[in-house]
């Protein structure tokens, strides 16, 4: 970790465990360590300093889909990105590498694979944790979620009939006293469950599957 003894390091998640186990774990490796909580709060000290390296959990930040993602990464490109979620699928890793993220790891990754992942990253070399590897070499299947297969909990189904109502992920959080970050991830992870990329395909499948009725669906 000696090359990396004078960069800085931006930290962006929400989850109080994460930051300060990163924050100890990496802390005499890194000149500076700054923490965001936010995709606006990212940009602005981005702006401000360029860091050398992000480690980032996308699912917990604001980010609206991996379009607006990948215009973060092309605005940025002088960015070192390190992935550290507990999000993933297949597709999900096929679209961060579209991002042109090429460093992912599980949050259940151990030490070495964090300290290996981020030595890759500054060497410019691809690193994936063994549980992203695992993800990788699953047999591709075509999932049909309107075939039964849908297992969406109580509280997403609500989020889902929500959105399909015309509310807005602010206007959810108040409604039902979360943080907007908070119905973002319900959000991800509602779209990765039934397969769809964006919310009218969203909603087109929770009306199949009958998970909300044509009535409740805001046009």
């Amino acid at each position: 970790m000696n090359s990396q003894s004078r960069a800085e390091l931006i930290i962006a998640d929400t989850q109080f465990l994460a930051i300060e186990g990163l924050k100890t774990l990496l802390k005499d490796s890194f000149e500076s360590v700054n923490v965001v909580r936010s995709r606006d709060e990212l940009i602005t000290m981005v702006q401000k300093s360029i860091s050398s390296l992000l480690i980032m959990d996308y699912c917990l930040l604001d980010f609206e889909n991996y379009s607006d993602l990948k215009a973060f990464t092309a605005k940025f490109p002088e960015m070192i990105i390190v992935i550290l979620t507990n999000n993933l699928t297949r597709n999900e890793i096929v679209e961060l590498n579209s991002c042109g993220i090429r460093n992912i790891l599980h949050k259940s990754a151990e030490k070495d694979e964090i300290l290996d992942c981020i030595d890759a990253a500054f060497k410019g070399r691809k690193y994936y944790s063994g549980l992203v590897m695992d993800l990788l070499m699953e047999p591709t299947e075509k999932k049909s979620p309107v075939n039964g297969s849908v297992q969406l909990t109580a509280s997403e189904i609500e989020i889902v009939r929500l959105i399909a109502g015309g509310m807005t992920n602010k206007e959810i959080a108040l409604k039902k006293f979360l943080s907007i970050h908070t119905i973002m991830t319900h959000r991800k992870n509602i779209l990765r469950k039934l397969g769809a990329s964006n919310v009218s395909e969203m909603i087109m499948i929770a009306i199949k599957a009958g998970i909300i009725d044509n009535i409740e669906y805001h046009i």
